[in-house]
């Protein structure tokens, strides 16, 4: 069992019944950040948790919260490999928010994103997403307009990658 500890509220991570009752009934502030800035989001999205992530993105955790690594929940459970907690976040509406992140690569002037982590730890989950979020067919076969439109925000993302690593708040408050 996973414990996230902020102030004086204990979020045992994986018992889903606890964590609902913790959440729902007693309203503990689900964007609680305790050490290296995790929040029982990120904890729960570390260790594969699903139901207790659910939960969680029911009770509004924010997505976009970055950990001291500036890694949001998407990249915490895609570095963990942890497939289906990937599949549900795309599935979230802020997906696009989660994607639009960056890390500096130390020692380069290069970024880490969560798209490229997606092709390197799941090619797989990278073609469904390409496939279902990142393609749009207009019209059909044998339709005056058919036309199948892409969109390229993740793929050339060299002019934006910066930017998206200076968002949001790296302080702590």
């Amino acid at each position: 069992m996973t414990f996230y500890k902020k102030n004086q509220f204990i979020i045992p991570i994986g018992h889903d019944e606890v964590v609902n009752f913790l959440v729902n009934e007693m309203k503990v502030h689900v964007n609680a950040i305790g050490d290296r800035r995790l929040t029982p989001l990120h904890m729960a999205c570390e260790n594969g948790h699903l139901k207790t992530i659910e939960i969680l993105l029911d009770a509004d955790a924010s997505t976009t919260l970055r950990n001291a690594q500036v890694c949001n929940c998407l990249e915490i459970a895609i570095m963990s490999q942890h497939k289906k907690v990937v599949q549900l976040l795309l599935n979230h509406p802020t997906w696009r928010e989660m994607m639009r992140n960056a890390q500096p690569i130390p020692g380069t002037e290069a970024f880490d994103t969560p798209m490229r982590k997606l092709i390197r730890y799941m090619p797989d989950i990278t073609v469904w997403l390409i496939d279902n979020k990142l393609t749009t067919v207009v019209g059909g076969p044998g339709q005056k307009m058919h036309k199948t439109i892409y969109d390229y925000e993740f793929y050339e993302d060299i002019f934006t990658v910066k930017s998206w690593y200076t968002q949001g708040s790296l302080f702590f408050l």
